[in-house]
C-alpha cells in the first residue's frame, strides 16, 4: 500500500478514486462555506445529524452534484461509528486534511509534455534525470513534494 515507501500509508495510495472523490467534497466545503463545520451545519440544520438518505439530497440543494454511488460513498466513509448518520465530529478532520494538489486538478497532458521535454532537454536522457534529479536519495522513489522541488530547481 506504501506506493512511494515513505512510511506511510495515505488513502490515495489505497483508493486513488476515493482520495479524489473526498479531497474534491473538502475543496468545496472550503469554497462554498469556509469549513466543514458551517457546512455541516448548512445540511443538518437544526437536527444537529445528517441522516444517509437525505445527504445526497442535502448536498445536491447546496450545489455540490456527483452521481448517487458518490454520494453513498462519501457519506458511508465519513460516517466513522457506523450509526447512520453523521454528527459535526465526523466531518471535522476535513479541515485538518491537506490534499496534495493532485487530487483536486484534472489531468493536463500538455503540461506533462512541458515537463517531460524540460527534462530532456537538460539531461538528454530520462533515466539520468530520474537518478539526478528526481531521485536523489537513490531509493528508486519521489513523493510530491520532491518532484515539485525538483521541477523548481530545473
Amino acid at each position: 500500500v506504501d506506493v512511494d515507501c515513505s512510511g506511510f500509508a495515505t488513502l490515495d495510495e489505497l483508493d486513488f478514486a476515493s482520495a479524489r472523490s473526498l479531497a474534491l467534497f473538502k475543496q468545496w466545503i472550503d469554497e462554498c462555506f469556509g469549513s466543514a463545520a458551517s457546512a455541516f451545519t448548512m445540511m443538518a440544520g437544526d437536527t444537529g445529524f445528517i441522516r444517509a438518505e437525505g445527504f445526497g439530497r442535502q448536498m445536491g440543494t447546496l450545489g455540490y452534484r456527483v452521481s448517487t454511488a458518490e454520494y453513498t460513498e462519501l457519506f458511508h466513509g465519513l460516517d466513522k461509528a457506523g450509526r447512520q448518520a453523521l454528527i459535526p465530529e465526523d466531518m471535522a478532520f476535513l479541515d485538518r486534511w491537506k490534499p496534495l494538489p493532485y487530487l483536486v486538478v484534472e489531468p493536463n497532458q500538455k503540461a506533462a509534455d512541458e515537463v517531460l521535454t524540460l527534462l530532456m532537454d537538460k539531461y538528454t536522457y530520462l533515466l539520468r534525470a530520474w537518478r539526478l534529479l528526481l531521485d536523489r536519495s537513490s531509493l528508486n522513489r519521489c513523493t510530491w513534494f520532491d518532484f515539485c522541488a525538483s521541477l523548481d530547481s530545473l
